[in-house]
């Protein structure tokens, strides 16, 4: 299920540059939220739209927010080099969160690069930020 997301985030096996997958990138710098677009899009744009309207707290957590549709994926918001650098292959994101193409998910991955929540269903940015602010490593950020 995770296979390839444990490829690309640990660097072992396929080379993440042929594969244009590059969710390793992220690691160890960025948490990633992965919006995936339902048929009409519709959900996945108000989802995404409510985390957008929190860009502070986003930015607060290290967040990177990912839209992916059947064939394309593309950084909505994060670091200037996360925007202009980052080629992320939507089959292979699909298929590492285990999604099916035109069906909402969402999943939330970490800094360490393990996927700490998915839902089929839209979720409140509260809920994740709650849950981000729960987290060893983010506990650790807000000491400091």
């Amino acid at each position: 299920m995770f296979k390839s997301l444990v490829t690309e985030v640990l660097g072992v096996g396929a080379d993440p540059v042929e594969s244009g997958a590059s969710l390793r990138d992220f690691e160890w710098k960025y948490r990633v939220l992965v919006i995936v677009q339902d048929k009409t899009g519709i959900e996945a744009a108000a989802q995404a739209d409510s985390f957008m309207a929190q860009a502070d707290a986003l930015r607060e957590r290290d967040l990177v927010l990912i839209s992916v549709a059947e064939t394309s994926a593309r950084v909505l918001f994060g670091p200037t080099e996360a925007l202009t650098t980052t080629h992320l292959d939507a089959g292979a994101l699909l298929s590492d969160l285990d999604a099916a193409p035109g069906t909402f998910h969402i999943a939330l991955i970490g800094k360490d690069g393990t996927v700490k929540l998915t839902s089929d269903r839209p979720v409140d940015p509260s809920s994740i930020f709650s849950r981000i602010d729960q987290m060893p490593m983010r506990k650790d950020e807000m000491r400091h």
